[in-house]
């Protein structure tokens, strides 16, 4: 999660919440993104875009485990502090 955290430190929540993607982790399968409609995502080559040498594993899920798990990963980032913790 934190490789994670660290690669995608740099998008923000409101676009994940407009493009309804999001990276969790890098696994042995690559780069795991969660979204509710990963065909989309796959036609439209935004995650390859942001993330060109990654080999992509899109999970699906609904609309409110999405909602649910943002929710989780922002608030995750901002309990990290700032760097002059």
């Amino acid at each position: 999660f934190r490789r994670v955290l660290f690669r995608s430190r740099n998008i923000k929540r409101e676009f994940v919440d407009e493009s309804a993607w999001l990276p969790l982790e890098d696994s042995s399968e690559g780069l795991v993104v969660m979204s509710p409609d990963p065909e989309r995502l796959r036609s439209s080559r935004i995650v390859n875009n942001i993330f060109p040498k990654a080999k992509i594993a899109y999970r699906v899920t609904t609309l409110r485990e999405f909602a649910a798990t943002v929710d989780q990963f922002f608030g995750a980032i901002s309990d990290m502090g700032s760097v002059n913790d």
